[in-house]
């Protein structure tokens, strides 16, 4: 498993990457189905300081986001919205998973 978006702030003190992971929603049903697979979001805060879904205005309501989590809606015009806010958490990340995330396609499991 894989984010559909990692990003780390441009830097190299390691302390200081602020990894995210975005996760793009383009139909309910993927929603559903990433909201109750429990075990992707663990992988995800392992890597992440912040996780968000990212969806189109309407079709997530923020109280349906997982606590722990944030949520980015596109809004007409091609626009990005933050309706809901993540939960921090501090994450190191050793340069190997970092440039695993970074530089490879294909499955991730950070475990």
């Amino acid at each position: 498993m894989r984010p559909d978006l990692f990003s780390v702030v441009a830097t190299c003190d390691m302390g200081r990457l602020a990894p995210q992971v975005h996760e793009v929603k383009v139909s309910r049903a993927d929603f559903l189905a990433d909201v109750r697979d429990a075990s992707k979001r663990k992988c995800y805060f392992m890597v992440a300081e912040r996780v968000y879904y990212v969806a189109e205005a309407g079709m997530i309501l923020p109280a349906e986001v997982p606590e722990e989590c944030g949520l980015i809606v596109e809004t007409t015009g091609g626009q990005f919205e933050m309706q809901k806010q993540p939960k921090k958490r501090k994450v190191t990340l050793s340069p190997a998973i970092l440039m695993n995330l970074l530089l490879k396609s294909g499955q991730f499991n950070p475990l």
